[in-house]
Parts: structure tokens; sequence; C-alpha cells
């Protein structure tokens, strides 16, 4: 998330459109902030600048939608075959040219 301000900034993350049980994730003079590790569903965001007496930016709505665990676990497989095959193509080219380098 990014945000332009002048003076140091409180971003707070809730489950609800209210912000009922909000909770201030940051807190600084930074322009931005990654947030990762959410669990599906909606995510509210809005930002404060600390001088501002409580006046909040615009609320900001993140929906986090996972793949699920067995499309997950395809890539993975996926990844791990061509790995293999890229290993095993180092090594066979490894195994042709032996070891007759020489240092100079």
């Amino acid at each position: 998330m990014r945000w332009n301000a002048e003076s140091a900034v409180e971003l707070e993350e809730a489950k609800s459109a209210d912000f009922n049980e909000a909770r201030v994730i940051y807190s600084g003079s930074d322009r931005a902030r990654v947030i990762s590790g959410k669990r599906n569903g909606d995510w509210y965001y809005r930002a404060s600048a600390k001088a501002s007496n409580g006046t909040f930016s615009n609320t900001v709505k993140v929906t986090v939608r996972h793949h699920p665990i067995g499309r997950a676990f395809a890539y993975f497989t996926v990844g791990l075959v061509v790995f293999i095959a890229t290993l095993l193509t180092i090594l066979s080219g490894t195994r042709k040219t032996g070891s007759k380098r020489t240092m100079q």
C-alpha cells in the first residue's frame, strides 16, 4: 500500500468496513507498506496522519483469495520436474566433458 503524507501516519486494518476492532499495523513516516500472509476474505485499510486529529483517508478494500491447495501442489510438482530435468541436463553435460579443463 502507498500513501502521500507530509508527516507520520498510522495505518489501520480491519475485517469490517466500519472498522470495529481495527488495529494499527503501521505507525511511522514511511510512504508505503507491504502486507502479506493474510487469510482469505475481505480486509479494509485506512490511514491517518498523526497530526490530523482523527481524520482518515479513503477506505481501501482488499479481497484475498488464495489458490486451492491442489493447484498449489500441482505448481510445486511441475517446478520440481523442471528442476530435476535441469539438474540432470547439467550433470549429463559435465560427465560428457569430463575433467579435461586446465587452469592457466
